[in-house]
């Protein structure tokens, strides 16, 4: 197992809360922010003109699934890097704990958690988008780009070369 060695217990603990902070904390704390202002420009939007109280219904649903979306991609940043971060805490504050067997699978467990977060937002998105949904399923069942399929015949030309 590769470990770290620094002289002094509390210089490696600094810096591996100073490393959560950097890439765990300060991250969280910016999506959160992001989210959240988001999510309140959405909510307070009133459609222009609409006073049709089904399309009213429908919006306020809209509005809803966008919040839910925008809470789950936070909440699943925080819970897919939360533990490898404590792990790297705990480990740093004590040393002989890291050189338990079971600890070391916890910790490639932890690793393969944390990137799976990328992994899981188009998930999120297909779950709770009812358009994104529709699009994916539609990109799937056609086998060739969607590109060629919504331009014009495509024609290919031989040039002649014979200057």
């Amino acid at each position: 197992m590769c470990v770290e060695i620094w002289d002094s217990s509390k210089k490696r603990l600094y810096y591996t809360i100073a490393i959560m902070i950097i890439q765990y904390i300060i991250p969280l704390l910016i999506l959160c922010f992001s989210n959240f202002y988001i999510g309140f420009l959405v909510w307070i939007r009133k459609p222009p003109g609409e006073n049709h109280p089904t399309r009213i219904k429908e919006m306020d649903l809209e509005k809803r699934r966008t919040v839910k979306v925008l809470i789950c991609v936070a909440v699943s940043y925080a819970l897919s890097w939360l533990p490898l971060h404590v792990i790297t805490v705990v480990g740093s504050n004590n040393q002989q704990l890291m050189s338990q067997e079971y600890l070391q699978v916890y910790w490639m467990f932890s690793h393969w958690f944390a990137f799976t977060n990328c992994a899981v937002h188009p998930i999120n998105y297909f779950v709770m988008d009812r358009d994104f949904r529709k699009k994916t399923k539609k990109l799937f069942r056609s086998p060739c780009c969607l590109y060629l399929k919504t331009t014009s015949q495509f024609q290919v030309r031989q040039v002649d070369s014979s200057c």
